[in-house]
């Protein structure tokens, strides 16, 4: 898997809301997909090092979608 381009969510954190991103919009914001092992992407991945750096944690959440499950990815502030 390609490295992600990380400079468009950075801008998201640093604006300190919290927000959540599809499959399709992290895609088209980091030109890669969303690593399929969860435990790596909310704990080890290149955007949870910087979810932890702005104090946010990456909670991974399945939704319903017609013939399977999205995956979104939420940026949330530590409490």
């Amino acid at each position: 898997m390609s490295r992600p381009k990380l400079n468009r969510i950075e801008e998201q954190l640093k604006a300190g809301a919290e927000f959540t991103l599809t499959e399709e919009q992290y895609l088209t914001m980091t030109g890669t997909g969303i690593p399929i092992d969860n435990s790596y992407l909310k704990n080890r991945s290149a955007v949870a090092r910087l979810a932890e750096k702005y104090n946010y944690h990456i909670v991974v959440k399945k939704v319903p979608k017609i013939v399977k499950y999205e995956r979104l990815v939420s940026f949330e502030k530590e409490k």
